[in-house]
């Protein structure tokens, strides 16, 4: 599945959260996808994404207007 498919769908899933009344509130949420270093390859998906998203719940990540980092999500491309 290619990468502009993944972020749409995403986008999709994402916008539209059911609120506590059962109707649907919109939120915003962004994707951000990067690059992993060559070393990468040596370790599994889910260890990547473990140590990313310790990493980034630690403190309040250096990411403008992001209140909280929910998941990570490591794909082979």
């Amino acid at each position: 599945m290619d990468e502009s498919k993944i972020f749409s769908q995403s986008c999709q899933f994402l916008l539209v959260i059911k609120g506590k009344m059962g109707y649907s509130v919109k939120r915003k949420k962004a994707v951000i996808v990067v690059s992993l270093v060559d070393e990468a390859q040596e370790e599994t998906n889910a260890a990547i994404e473990k140590e990313i998203f310790q990493e980034l719940s630690k403190d309040l990540p250096k990411i403008p207007w992001c209140k909280k980092v929910e998941k990570v999500e490591v794909m082979e491309a």
